[in-house]
Parts: structure tokens; sequence; C-alpha cells
């Protein structure tokens, strides 16, 4: 039989090699570091997922104002054309702009770069016009694009005010003709600048706003307003679309599309 001292010695070394089963080979310092490591691992994934979050929610608000927008314009738009079909003289029809996915329109102004999403326009044809031409004021729903750099120790992006752009534009159609339709801004004063001609593909047309230039006094017609004026802002919309469709009306009376401006 074992000696009591045997035993006791037994349960000593059974009990320091539990002792050394629960030591970690990680030295005090370097598990302070480990400690840090891991909060800093999990601040990012938080941030990371609050940014997403914030993101989300200005996808959101950009979807909520361009469906609010469309939903006014077109109301706005049909009076129009009702005012046009008067004395049966001239066709019009609102419908939704055509060659804002295949063709967006990019304006680069002072506050930023705008680049058109979706729109609607009015189509008017005058009853003699034997080349059966269609003029076409597209009303264009632009939204302005900025750059941001994320990494991994980037701060927290809450959500952000956006800023969208009423861009209207004047094109002359021809039924039947092959060739896509010439597409002008309209300016202030009242008149219309022809877009640059047509891109290589995959790129977009881009016009330079000057404002106050003596050689190029035009300024583009874009009315611009951030996410949270509207809907208030929609006064301050409709003079912007009366004074387009003013633009469209002295376009249409002289019968072409100079690119110099109208005088009223």
């Amino acid at each position: 039989m074992k000696e009591m001292s045997d035993v006791t010695r037994e349960l000593e070394n059974l009990e320091q090699w539990e002792l050394n089963a629960l030591q970690t080979p990680i030295s005090s310092a370097d598990q302070v570091a480990l400690s840090q490591l891991r909060k800093n691992v999990s601040d990012a994934q938080r941030l990371a997922a609050e940014n997403s979050a914030a993101r989300q929610t200005e996808e959101q608000i950009f979807q909520s104002v361009l469906q609010s927008f469309l939903a006014w314009s077109r109301g706005e738009l049909e009076k129009a054309a009702t005012e046009f079909r008067q004395g049966d003289v001239l066709q019009a029809e609102v419908r939704e702009a055509t060659f804002t996915q295949s063709q967006p329109v990019t304006v680069q102004t002072s506050g930023g770069t705008y680049r058109s999403v979706c729109g609607l326009e009015l189509a008017v044809k005058k009853a003699e016009d034997m080349f059966q031409s269609i003029h076409v004021l597209q009303i264009l729903f632009c939204r302005q694009f900025t750059t941001r750099i994320v990494h991994n120790s980037s701060p927290a992006l809450p959500v952000q005010d956006q800023y969208f752009g009423i861009l209207p534009l004047y094109s002359h159609e021809l039924v039947n003709a092959r060739n896509a339709p010439s597409r002008y801004y309209l300016t202030v004063p009242r008149g219309v600048m022809a877009i640059p001609s047509p891109p290589a593909p995959g790129s977009s047309p881009h016009l330079r706003r000057v404002i106050g230039a003596p050689a190029t006094p035009q300024t583009i017609q874009l009315c611009a307003f951030p996410a949270s004026q509207w809907p208030d802002f929609q006064g301050s919309a409709r003079l912007a679309l009366q004074e387009a469709i003013g633009t469209f009306i002295g376009v249409l009376t002289r019968g072409t599309a100079p690119t110099f401006p109208l005088r009223r």
C-alpha cells in the first residue's frame, strides 16, 4: 500500500497539472492587447452596421422623394397638356421621359454633380406639321452624387441630407426617324443650349454650368433642393416648371431650337 506521503504527493501533482492546464500561453500584456483587438473588431462591426442602416435610410428617403416628385410633376404636366390641347390644333400627352436610362444627363455645378435618374415629358405635336415633328419638354429628376471613401477607421456617417435637382430639357423628334432626337438644355434667360455631341457608349454628356461669364451668360435651368425641404419646396418647383414651360412655348412659337437666348 502507498504511504500517506506518496498519496499526498500525487494529489499535489494532480492539482499542479490542473493549474497548468488552465494557464494560457499568452502573457498578461498580450492578453490586454488581445482584449483591445476584440474591442476594435466589435466596434468596427457595430459602426459598419450603423453606417449600412444610415445608407438604407437615405435610399428610402430618396425613393420617397422621387415617387412624390413624379406624382406631383405628372399632375402639373397633365394640367399643362390640357392647356395645350385647347382649340384642337395641338396634340399633347404626358409620358415617361425617354433616354434617361441609356443616356443619363450629367450636369456639373458649383454645388456638386447632378445626374438624371428618371422623369416625365410633355410631348406636343402641331396638327398642320407635314414633317410630323414632336416637340418634347422633359422634366428630369436628378440626384447629386458625392464620393465617400470608407475604410475600417472611418467615423460614423449618419444619415445625410441629400440634394436633388429638377432639370428641364427640350428635344425635337421626327416620327419614324432612325437617329436619336437632338436634346437641348433650357437656359436663363429663356433660351436653349445644345447638349454636346453624343458621347462614346457608356459615358454621359457633360456641361459645366457657367454663371456670370461674359462669353457665356446662359445658366442652365437646374432647380436644386434638399430632401428635407420636400414637399414644402413644391412652390419653388412650380415656379421653375413655369419658367421651363414658358421657354418651351417660346421654342414652339419660333419653330426652331436656336442655341441663343430667346427674347421674351
